[in-house]
């Protein structure tokens, strides 16, 4: 027992720090504190939104807007008149006279000239189109829709691939803790030891072996930081950014959203948006079967002009009323109509087929997340258990009741369970996230 007490005060006595260490160690806290509060942590909603931007998710949008709102105007203006010019020139072989077989005397037959030719501008306004401007407006727009809802498709891919790997980065951030956290166990540990080895109190291979343990431990955290600085450049990438390898990144706060629906994913709804426009559409097939009426001026030069006969350059203006109307088409419009049933039926198939999957996937999502809350309850007794079985462990370990491998032993035991824990937190918070993610928020 003397040699116990002996040992203790030794122990004591060679890892008190000088004062000169303890004042560099004091200034070296200050330091790292100014470091760490003046760096922000870098957080999920920030990845996300940069790896948006780095997209150009809303560039696209605005474009996709802008050329919708473009083509819209465009087809639009067919309700106003329009002006065009055209000229003509005409040659023919054979000439036009009056038809009178019969010569009648002192008097010549007008003939027309072999050469036509007129410069005329002509106007057309369009009284009733048989609504389809109405129509290619409304597909215009429709498929402008598609476009938008395109681009929020694309934008939930990429956002769980940022969330997928955000949460490796922060996976990794627990494995070192604990890594490092073992490690300052077992330092403090080797140095009692070494302490009791050089008195002749312990064998050198309990020495030994907690150095080969230390070592490996240090292996281990040296593996998981290249890991960490992969998972870290990845995400820069889909960020646009170069991100720091030594950034802090802050565990997000995440609430299951449970009254959301299957049909707000973006993926769902950009198939409403097929449909939809599938739908317009169908619609303005009928349009080609109704009459179009419309007015027409035409005004300019003829050489000759209206009058064959008259040899000379000469005005021509006319006015009028045209009437379209097509009658039959070979069903050419029915043809057109069965092709956008058989479109919308397709669409459907896909639509159920995306509900199924994301309803077992969100499923799955609930069920990860009711696991992880029981473990982390099974999670909070083990560690106080295995804390308080390590803490007599150590000091059976001084004592030479136990080896230091039936020490280490029970410290990896504890240290596992405090990595468990830590990892069905996250495993908990990564349900949540994706589980909202499947729900399309």
């Amino acid at each position: 027992m003397m040699q116990i007490t002996d040992l203790k005060s030794a122990t004591a006595d060679r890892l008190r720090p000088s004062p000169r260490f303890s004042l560099m160690f004091a200034l070296l806290i200050v330091l790292t504190a100014s470091i760490t509060h003046g760096q922000s942590a870098i957080t999920l909603d920030y990845c996300i939104q940069g790896a948006y931007r780095n997209f150009d998710f809303l560039g696209q949008r605005d474009i996709a807007a802008e050329i919708t709102q473009k083509n819209v105007t465009r087809i639009e203006r067919g309700y106003l008149p329009s002006l065009e010019f055209n000229a003509i020139s005409t040659y023919q072989n054979t000439q036009i006279t009056v038809p009178i077989a019969i010569p009648i005397p002192g008097i010549t037959l007008p003939s027309a000239p072999l050469n036509l030719n007129s410069a005329l501008f002509t106007l057309r306004q369009w009284i009733y189109d048989g609504s389809t401007i109405h129509h290619n407006s409304l597909i215009e727009k429709a498929a402008g829709n598609v476009a938008l809802l395109e681009v929020e498709s694309q934008k939930l891919d990429l956002k769980t691939r940022v969330i997928q790997r955000f949460f490796s980065v922060l996976l990794t951030d627990k494995q070192i803790e604990n890594l490092l956290l073992r490690e300052r166990v077992l330092t403090d540990k080797l140095a009692e030891v070494v302490v009791a080895v050089d008195n002749n109190i312990m064998l050198a291979s309990e020495r030994d072996l907690l150095q080969a343990e230390i070592l490996s431990l240090r292996a281990a955290i040296s593996e998981s930081r290249y890991a960490r600085i992969e998972q870290i450049i990845a995400l820069g990438e889909l960020m646009g950014e170069k991100l720091s390898v030594d950034a802090v990144f802050e565990s997000p706060a995440a609430s299951l959203e449970k009254n959301v629906s299957i049909d707000e994913r973006p993926d769902v709804k950009l198939i409403d948006g097929q449909v939809e426009l599938m739908e317009t559409r169908k619609g303005s097939i009928s349009s080609i079967y109704l009459p179009r009426v419309g007015l027409f001026a035409d005004l300019g030069l003829g050489y000759p002009g209206y009058n064959i006969f008259d040899k000379n350059v000469a005005v021509m203006a006319k006015v009028g009323l045209t009437l379209s109307w097509k009658i039959f088409d070979w069903n050419q419009g029915g043809l057109q109509e069965e092709g956008l049933d058989l479109n919308k039926k397709a669409l459907a198939i896909q639509r159920r087929r995306i509900q199924t999957q994301a309803n077992v996937v969100a499923e799955s999502f609930l069920n990860s997340m009711e696991r992880a809350e029981e473990l982390m309850k099974t999670d909070r007794e083990l560690l106080a258990l295995y804390s308080s079985v390590t803490n007599v462990y150590a000091v059976k370990m001084m004592s030479g009741t136990i080896t230091s491998a039936e020490y280490v032993a029970q410290l990896t035991k504890q240290e596992q369970a405090r990595v468990n824990s830590e990892l069905h937190k996250l495993q908990y918070l990564v349900a949540v996230m994706n589980y909202n993610s499947t729900m399309g928020r």
